[in-house]
């Protein structure tokens, strides 16, 4: 068989896959070097397009590290939770990880070295809500649940009901609600009918009947009595006022 040929299958191989694809398989968790032996393709060519979900799961790494834990008196990190633990157990090599499973879920990962072999640790991880959940019993022990130190941690459950408990212990102000539509509309219907009936009201209505008021009675003026014309005057023509 010649070199070609046996190569052929992989060529084939090649064709279905795209680059979404293959960032696929790295955000769910694969290396660059898995992905390039199980799909034949270049090294170089799958490290170009696993960059940006080897970034993706680095950072929900540090964000799901960051998530405060329930613990008996006091409050703590899920980082500073397994970084207590595993200290207390002299265990080495700690380093982080996540990846995303089919179902859309982040599992946030822990590998550490103890005694010489190798363990991990996985939790689910809600990235809206910011809740961690353990999946196995190393992921249990690690957040403190333990015989000797008991941690209460939050899980998915949980975090709807110890949100409410946060908002009651919150001050909070009374809302004046606002009126009902209806109630408005019959506010302004009535509002309405009082500007046409005052209206017809004083059109309607009689005015006060007020008494008439007589006019004054005008003060009556002495008539002069005719003078008698003395007897000169009769004889001469003449008045008294032309006497010189």
């Amino acid at each position: 068989m010649s070199i070609s040929t046996r190569h052929q299958p992989t060529e084939l191989a090649l064709e279905p896959l795209s680059a979404k694809e293959i960032q696929a398989r790295v955000r769910a968790g694969a290396s660059a070097e898995i992905v390039a032996a199980e799909t034949g393709w270049p090294l170089e060519k799958v490290q170009r397009y696993a960059g940006p979900p080897l970034a993706e799961r680095e950072y929900v790494a540090g964000r799901a590290q960051l998530v405060e834990v329930r613990r008996t008196g006091s409050s703590v990190t899920l980082g500073e939770t397994v970084a207590l633990v595993l200290s207390a157990e002299g265990a080495a090599d700690i380093s982080w990880d996540a990846a995303r499973r089919a179902d859309g879920k982040w599992v946030v990962l822990v590998y550490f070295t103890s005694h010489s072999d190798t363990q991990q640790a996985s939790w689910t991880y809600d990235n809206v809500g910011r809740t961690v959940h353990p999946v196995d019993e190393t992921a249990r022990r690690l957040m403190g649940v333990s015989d000797d130190q008991i941690f209460d941690y939050i899980t998915d459950e949980q975090a709807p009901a110890l949100k409410a408990e946060e908002e009651l212990d919150r001050p909070r102000l009374v809302a004046v609600p606002d009126a009902p539509p209806a109630e408005i509309f019959a506010l302004e219907e009535q509002a309405h009918v009082l500007d046409v009936l005052i209206p017809m009201a004083e059109l309607t209505e009689k005015p006060p009947v007020r008494p008439a008021i007589k006019p004054a009675p005008k003060p009556k003026v002495k008539g002069k009595r005719a003078s008698v014309p003395s007897w000169d005057e009769i004889l001469f023509g003449t008045t008294r006022g032309d006497d010189i």
